[in-house]
């Protein structure tokens, strides 16, 4: 490996130092394990001990695709892995080396670990009720082109599944409702950016949207069966960043079974998918922006500042414009800030901190998806 290579190699892993410490430390746990999946993996560094962490991290990514039970995810392992580690506290008990080798100053090392898969998906589970269990709506068929069991089928099994894997959803008879409306969007601005506006209008944190199409299939002593193909795009309300997608394919004897095992493969794809960015969320924090109206002097805008500068929490505050020359009605200072929790925790702490002379009328405004809204009367 050229020097160059190897020190892009000892960069990216040693951006990560800081939550591997807490990794390493954990490994002398005893607690029983409910759930534990046995691996081979290897790693490579400048010294031994840097090519043993690093079979350690290949070990989480691989005892991972046990804990989400997603073959689809392990072919994204490489786009993802930089999420697996932030969620992979704790979760490898031991191991043994099984192989090391050494050229020059650059190690090699193959070790056999236990993976915690429970403590694993127990992780990611915890950091989606630091988020408050994101909200997902469900639109299927946006397009319109359908009205039938079968697509109202589908509908019903994802935001069941969604529920059991601790997201909360858009009145699911309400979402269904939305399809002529996000219809007319998309024709404006396009799908992504139809569905990530929408969501942020009924206060959804993602939107999935699923196009779905029927054709027979072969048949067989007599019957034809029914192919249901079903594509899905998971897109989030606050940036528009497409979280996940897929495109599955499932026969069935008729279109209801059909659809059915759709909306499982969906489920199967996407669900943990979408778990890590919400993980990866809860780890590194939110962009909010944040406006407060009513100002009657730049005194309320810097008490304002100077307070959400002492809300655990919020970090990264920076004001983005400031306007002081028309009536307090107009008047109005904008900020944004990364906080690690949901928008409500963020209105909740808002108002426990500010405690100035100067913002005793403090009132809420707007609450829509990444954008709050203050005022002071």
């Amino acid at each position: 490996m050229s020097f160059a290579a190897r020190q892009v190699f000892l960069v990216k892993k040693r951006s990560l130092a800081l939550l591997w410490t807490l990794l390493f430390a954990s490994l002398v746990s005893t607690k029983p394990l409910s759930m534990t999946a046995q691996v081979v993996a290897t790693g490579e560094g400048d010294s031994r001990r840097l090519a043993v962490r690093d079979a350690q991290r290949s070990a989480i990514e691989e005892g991972l695709g046990v804990a989400l039970h997603s073959e689809s995810y392990l072919k994204d392992f490489m786009l993802q892995s930089d999420r697996v580690r932030a969620i992979s506290s704790g979760v490898v008990t031991e191991f043994d080396v099984l192989e090391e080798s050494q050229q020059e100053d650059w190690w090699t090392v193959r070790i056999r670990a236990a993976v915690d898969s429970d403590r694993l998906e127990g992780n990611i589970r915890l950091l989606l009720e630091q988020l408050d269990n994101p909200v997902s709506m469900v639109i299927v068929d946006p397009y319109g082109k359908n009205n039938s069991d079968f697509t109202r089928s589908i509908h019903r099994q994802l935001n069941q599944h969604l529920v059991n894997n601790g997201f909360k959803v858009v009145n699911p008879d309400v979402s269904q409702q939305l399809r002529q409306e996000i219809s007319r969007m998309m024709a404006d601005e396009g799908p992504v950016s139809a569905a990530s506006r929408l969501g942020a209008m009924h206060n959804a944190d993602v939107t999935w949207m699923v196009e779905v199409s029927e054709r027979q299939g072969s048949e067989s002593y007599g019957l034809r069966d029914v192919i249901i193909d079903a594509a899905c795009q998971v897109v989030a309300a606050t940036s528009g960043e497409i979280f996940a997608d897929t495109i599955v394919t499932a026969r069935g004897v008729n279109a209801a079974s059909a659809a059915k095992k759709a909306g499982e493969k969906l489920s199967g794809e996407l669900i943990n998918l979408v778990k890590i960015q919400f993980a990866d969320i809860a780890q590194q924090g939110s962009e909010y922006a944040l406006r407060l109206w009513g100002l009657e002097s730049y005194r309320q805008a810097r008490d304002f500042k100077k307070a959400l500068q002492g809300v655990a929490g919020i970090e990264k505050i920076k004001q983005n414009s400031i306007v002081l020359d028309g009536s307090p009605n107009t008047n109005f200072v904008e900020l944004s800030l990364t906080f690690k929790g949901s928008a409500n925790d963020l209105i909740d702490l808002v108002f426990d901190g500010v405690d100035a002379e100067s913002l005793n009328d403090l009132d809420l405004r707007l609450q829509r998806a990444d954008q709050i809204e203050f005022e002071l009367r």
